[in-house]
């Protein structure tokens, strides 16, 4: 068994413990490399694979080989090094502590979860918050045989500084929640990881990820306070707003189950997640090559997805940026709130360009259109919409407006009055022909292609359906992988595992 880690704990520095790999360490590898090798050949066999059924088989087979002869022997020898050092063992519960505080019992046996589906066992010590006092504990009717109640407040304090979540490593648990957000549904991320090698049951596929995605909305919740990183500085940045549309599941327990399915009905409204792009452009106006945006969005509401941008934009260094570029649809819902983001990022509102996305303002000339004289001809329309539209593109937003209101008149004459007031409004955010003398983009292509592949090739279709707490899960994974920074989340995750151990983060929200 590995040592019982030392009691006094708080004079350990938890970052700096680092472990030597020993000698014998060593050996046992050179060893395991040797036995690999009689493994290979055997299944090499005498004749070489001649077609690709053959060839495919000896792939799974190699495969197999260095999961169970290779990464799982390594990673339980290196895991029983680091549980033999007591000074490493005592920074990690030093660690541990800093979310809540722990008490360590005992070194228990667990079984542990590796890349690829390794399974080891390792002996690390397991802590737990302290018993309340007597005055503090809960007075009432014994608990019936049985029933263990609310547990899971313990953690694994080596395994937590480690990455692990629960007793799954960081290789496994990033590879399981990156296939559900990959693909279009659970069942299809099972059978991706089958093909893998990687057998799981759904029911600890669901788990997992959703353990990924609390520990990545709970860094979200943090990241007010996080450190300005000043990704910004010196750049032009666009800053894009747009919403889309899941439908959601709202239990209705007050009728009575069908007789058929024995279930009770629920609601589905359907509501519209919110999402904020963040992106470099150059001097042209194109998106910077190599550079990666960043995605967030919620369900929470247009406040709290402005509330995640003016995070965002505080910790990238936006106040630092050489320009910053507003832009979304015509929504009010999106720039009722634009001059509160800017006040509260801190960018000097001499730097801030604003403008609304210029294929919506063509598409309420159509509507306009579509509201003149019957006598008019589908041709004349058409006309009508092109010459609009070149004055708009060419920025003479008064002139359009000029010629919206020159058909005020008849039945239409209300709507087509909505229709001028629409663009008399955002006559500011129309000035498209100044955004192309600077060479900045005019329309919201980059977010709009976001709610695409984030909300609507994930969470939209025919009898989908979402809880909202499910879905916020979804739209935080969609957000990491689709802009490019899955990395980032895991960097999350490991700043929350000791937190996330035995779901202790989950027990402290209900």
């Amino acid at each position: 068994m590995a040592p019982e880690p030392t009691r006094n704990v708080a004079d350990v520095p938890a970052e700096t413990v680092c472990v030597a790999a020993s000698e014998a360490l060593r050996t046992s590898v050179r060893e395991l490399s040797g036995n690999v090798a009689g493994a290979v050949l055997r299944a090499l066999g005498t004749t070489l694979p001649s077609s690709a059924e053959e060839f495919a088989r000896l792939e799974r087979q190699l495969s197999a080989i260095a999961v169970n002869m290779i990464v799982g022997p390594v990673l339980a020898a290196v895991l029983h090094e680091l549980h033999a050092s007591q000074a490493f063992v005592a920074a990690s519960v030093t660690n541990a502590r800093k979310t809540r505080p722990l008490q360590v019992h005992r070194a228990a046996d667990v079984s542990l979860t590796l890349a690829h589906g390794a399974i080891v066992s390792a002996v690390t010590p397991y802590a737990t918050p302290p018993r309340p006092s007597r005055k503090k504990r809960r007075v009432g009717r014994p608990r019936a045989q049985g029933r263990r109640g609310l547990g899971g407040s313990g953690c694994y304090p080596v395994l937590a500084k480690l990455g692990f979540l629960g007793c799954r490593s960081p290789a496994y648990w990033s590879a399981v929640a990156r296939a559900a957000a990959e693909v279009g549904s659970y069942a299809e991320a099972r059978a991706s990881l089958a093909s893998r090698g990687l057998e799981i049951d759904y029911k600890t596929l669901r788990c997992v990820t959703h353990q990924v995605a609390d520990a990545g909305l709970e860094a979200r919740r943090c990241l007010e306070n996080a450190a300005e990183t000043r990704e910004l500085e010196g750049k032009r940045v666009v800053v894009a707003f747009d919403g889309g549309r899941v439908r959601t599941r709202v239990q209705d327990k007050r009728g009575r189950p069908r007789k058929e399915t024995g279930r009770v009905g629920f609601d589905a409204p359907w509501r519209e997640p919110a999402l904020v792009a963040v992106y470099v452009v150059g001097d042209d106006g194109k998106k910077l090559p190599g550079t990666r945006p960043w995605y967030e969005a919620t369900l929470g509401g247009w406040d709290a997805q402005f509330g995640l941008a003016v995070d965002l934009l505080r910790r990238l260094g936006a106040r630092h940026a050489r320009e910053v570029v507003i832009a979304g649809d015509g929504a009010a819902s999106i720039w009722d709130r634009v001059d509160d983001l800017v006040g509260a990022t801190g960018i000097p509102p001499a730097r801030v360009r604003k403008f609304a996305d210029f294929w919506h303002a063509v598409e309420h000339l159509h509507a306009v259109a579509e509201l003149l004289p019957a006598s008019w001809s589908d041709e004349q329309r058409a006309t009508w919409v092109r010459y609009r539209r070149r004055a708009l593109f060419e920025g003479k937003v008064d002139d359009v407006i000029a010629a919206i209101r020159e058909h005020v008149l008849g039945r239409n004459a209300k709507l087509i009055e909505g229709e001028a007031e629409y663009f008399e409004k955002r006559t500011h955010l129309m000035r498209y022909d100044k955004l192309r003398a600077a060479n900045l983009p005019i329309g919201t292509g980059a977010v709009e292609s976001a709610i695409r592949r984030v909300v609507n090739l994930r969470m939209k279709g025919p009898g989908i359906f979402w809880d909202e707490a499910n879905a916020e899960r979804m739209l935080l994974l969609r957000c990491r992988l689709k802009s490019g920074r899955w990395d980032d989340l895991e960097r999350e995750v490991y700043a929350q595992t000791a937190a996330l151990h035995g779901r202790a983060l989950e027990n402290s929200r209900e």
